[in-house]
């Protein structure tokens, strides 16, 4: 429910004509169904909310055109230099590659079949979002997509290198969510989130849990925010143990296909620095198939997962005490803290004594605050202020007389 689903219209659509009677208007109707054998994956901590909460587009494109395209990128053993290559399109094809100042780069195109050398790069991180344009072309259909030059690696001793530079996470947890469209957000808000994001610090985030709007992963290229997309897996209904959905072969496609379709939709961002194949969902050959799945679609980032940590290459956990942090440290294996400092009420404690660990050992690489915003929404109160309309408070799960 938080990747787009396509549908090809083109025999129900119908055109004008006169003399038939047909005005050429058409009615475009989406139903949708508020529970369903998906729902068993989507247990996130959060409102359940009935509707419809991104676009719904109506798009043509020419017969022999783009469906879809992978960038593909590389940077030198110096970081200095870079090539990039295109592929997934049938048929001729051109590509160009503009700078941040419109500036043509080079050329590409299917009938040499060979990457684009650029003997120096500019490189796209969160302190220097640096982004250029690629502009493909196939017939009549005309595509465009920013490409940014960056690596993602883990050295010996559990550092994670962004461009070849040990880098510290100082990450949040975001859910979607506004006070007053409830899990459907203007472009307006992620705008904001991502500014207030910048103006204190925060340098990452990863989408609990579930993917981001395209929109947003457009602000965090744009302005500079690492990026961390969950897969909308969830199942922490049933446990971790025997009863998770991890275990059962009737659930590996919808744990598969979840991860796999996020990775499909976002893989060309640059802002992307590492996959997380969802949140608290036990563990089972169900994950195994979906890291196998992310990797062979996307082999130059890490993959990430709260549970199984012991097949990947990075460790994480949730709320892990100070004492045990600094334990962990000790440790060479990359370790990322995904929830910690919970930030709901009046906590948020030891923050900097955390930090103080993640700073003294190269292998605890940083974290995100639980969470960025609290999930609330304006509920309007029996009373009326001075002003004589009716007053209105931020409710919570439990104001609103459920069981």
């Amino acid at each position: 429910s938080k990747l787009p689903s396509e549908f090809d219209i083109t025999d129900y659509v119908g055109t004008r004509d006169e003399g038939r009677g047909m005005s050429g208007e058409n009615v475009l109707a989406v139903e949708v169904y508020r529970w369903c054998d998906g729902s068993y994956l989507e247990d996130q901590d959060m409102f359940r909310y009935s509707g419809i909460f991104r676009d719904v587009t109506l798009w043509a494109k020419p017969k022999d055109g783009i469906w879809d395209f992978t960038v593909k990128t590389a940077l030198s053993k110096d970081y200095s230099a870079a090539t990039i290559a295109v592929d997934g399109i049938e048929g001729e094809w051109g590509a160009t590659l503009y700078d941040a100042d419109r500036k043509k780069v080079g050329e590409l195109n299917s009938s040499t079949a060979q990457p684009l050398n650029l003997s120096t790069v500019n490189l796209w991180s969160a302190e220097d979002p640096y982004l250029y344009t690629l502009v493909v072309r196939k017939g009549d259909d005309i595509r465009s997509c920013k490409v940014g030059f960056r690596s993602v690696e883990i050295a010996p001793n559990g550092a994670v290198l962004f461009n070849g530079r040990p880098i510290k996470f100082k990450g949040v947890n975001r859910h979607e969510a506004s006070p007053v469209g409830g899990r459907t957000l203007t472009h307006a808000e992620m705008e904001r989130d991502v500014e207030l994001m910048k103006k204190y610090n925060v340098d990452m985030v990863r989408t609990a849990h579930y993917p981001p709007d395209p929109y947003f992963v457009r602000l965090c290229e744009r302005h500079g925010l690492y990026l961390m997309p969950d897969g909308n897996v969830e199942s922490h209904g049933l446990g971790y143990g025997t009863n998770s959905l991890a275990l059962y072969p009737s659930w590996e496609k919808a744990h598969v296909e979840r991860n796999a379709r996020m990775v499909v939709n976002y893989r060309n961002s640059p802002a992307v620095f590492m996959w997380s194949l969802g949140n608290e969902a036990g563990m089972g050959p169900n994950f195994d198939a979906a890291t196998a799945a992310v990797r062979a679609l996307d082999p130059t980032i890490p993959v990430i997962y709260r549970h199984d940590c012991g097949k990947l290459p990075i460790d994480a956990d949730t709320y892990v005490t100070l004492e045990r942090t600094r334990e962990r440290g000790l440790y060479p294996k990359c370790f990322f803290h995904i929830e910690y400092c919970h930030a709901m009420g009046n906590a948020l404690g030891h923050l900097s004594e955390y930090w103080d660990e993640y700073y003294r050992s190269p292998s605890l690489i940083g974290g995100a605050i639980w969470d960025w915003v609290d999930q609330a929404v304006w509920k309007t109160a029996d009373r009326v202020g001075p002003d004589g309309r009716p007053l209105r408070y931020l409710a919570y799960g439990g104001d609103f007389d459920e069981e």
